[in-house]
């Protein structure tokens, strides 16, 4: 599936600072996917040797920028089958992911 981006580009505004900024855009696996190195062809080192301070805290345990659950507030109203192929596309490319070595995923508690 193929993106319009003209009409992308037109929903770019300005952020209070004068910088650009761009609507969130769904992805699927497939265009993640497409841009990977095929298997085995990539080289991987733990995230949290590119970060210090404050970073490398989150990194190696992001529970600490977590919001409290009782500040999530609601979900925009969408259509509930939205939200379900958002869910079922989200577990595709964590996945895919995985499978491809992007990331590991982490056991609560071993971070």
């Amino acid at each position: 599936m193929s993106k319009d981006w003209s009409k992308i580009i037109e929903k770019v505004d300005v952020d209070y600072a004068g910088s650009e900024a761009h609507p969130a855009q769904l992805m699927t696996w497939g265009e993640i996917e497409a841009t990977l190195p095929p298997l085995g062809k990539a080289a991987s080192i733990p995230i949290e040797r590119l970060a210090d301070g404050d970073m490398y805290h989150v990194l190696r345990d992001p529970s600490l920028v977590f919001k409290p659950e009782s500040e999530w507030g609601e979900l925009p109203a969408k259509d509930p089958t939205i939200w379900t192929e958002m869910r079922e596309e989200s577990l595709r490319i964590i996945r895919g992911c995985v499978q491809h070595e992007n990331f590991a995923l982490i056991k609560r508690g071993h971070a």
